[in-house]
């Protein structure tokens, strides 16, 4: 789980994937070992108030996570693991049981995720023996409801895929539909 409040995509997506596929959902937060910089203290605190410290934070984001998806998705059976480890490892090893890992990503660079020890979804990808979905952040978010576009050529065919994949009726959840019309021919 990413402490960022508003990273919050790749948990939608596998809250969302897990009630349509009807699966429970485990959501996992691995506390990685202290670093100097943790705090900007003039005496160092000690590794129990430090460990204390994680435990609490990794609890509090856990919390958030479980109330988010209880919200977005009730109906999902739904569990919560805070571990102490390197995240790639934890995830790693929690994959062994899992049907699919869904991750997030902040957009790191192709250098950046390959080569810093931030990196998660790499080492995840590797070695992971199910499926592994990286989910990355917008770049850009507005106001606006989001949507989805649809192309219509007036086939039978385009017709069909309308109907069965913009039902009537939207949830607060499911984005609106914007039709579009394509025409073949000459470009003005």
């Amino acid at each position: 789980m990413d402490p960022d409040p508003s990273q919050q995509t790749a948990l939608a997506w596998a809250a969302d994937q897990a009630a349509r596929r009807r699966m429970p959902l485990c959501l996992v937060h691995a506390e990685g070992v202290p670093t100097g910089g943790y705090r900007k203290t003039a005496v160092r605190p000690s590794w129990e108030e430090w460990n204390q410290a994680l435990h609490e934070a990794g609890e509090h984001v856990l919390q958030g996570a479980v109330a988010f998806v209880e919200d977005r998705q009730p109906q999902v059976r739904l569990s919560a693991l805070l571990a102490e480890g390197r995240p790639a490892w934890v995830l790693r090893e929690q994959a062994r049981e899992a049907a699919e890992v869904v991750l997030g990503s902040r957009h790191l660079g192709r250098v950046k995720e390959v080569f810093s020890p931030a990196s998660v979804a790499l080492p995840v990808m590797a070695h992971a023996p199910c499926p592994v979905v990286v989910v990355p952040e917008p770049e850009h978010v507005t106001q606006e409801r989001p949507y989805v576009v649809v192309g219509v050529d007036g086939s039978a065919h385009s017709a069909a895929v309308c109907r069965r994949r913009l039902p009537a009726g939207r949830t607060a959840r499911r984005p609106a539909a914007r039709p579009l019309r394509a025409k073949t021919g000459a470009v003005p």
